[in-house]
């Protein structure tokens, strides 16, 4: 099976759009978790054929986020604050 849409900016969006047609949804986390694999793979930082490193590379990633997102949300509520 071959899906072409030249107006797709990546194959991502081509999956998101199929997910969709499909009726089904897709969850924040599990699309960041894809998004950070993919850029993962492609810096080279870790290998697709490695799935157990592939998660917890993946996780880190995701945990590191969330922290920092914490951080700007205490800083900005301190900002507010003042």
């Amino acid at each position: 099976m071959n899906i072409v849409d030249p107006d797709a900016c990546a194959t991502g969006e081509l999956v998101f759009q199929i997910i969709k047609m499909m009726g089904g949804q897709v969850d924040p986390i599990a699309a960041q978790a894809a998004y950070v694999a993919r850029r993962l793979v492609a810096e080279g930082i870790v290998t697709a054929s490695a799935p157990g490193e592939m998660r917890r590379a993946v996780e880190t990633v995701l945990v590191a986020d969330r922290d920092r997102e914490r951080k700007l949300d205490q800083e900005v509520e301190a900002l507010l604050r003042t």
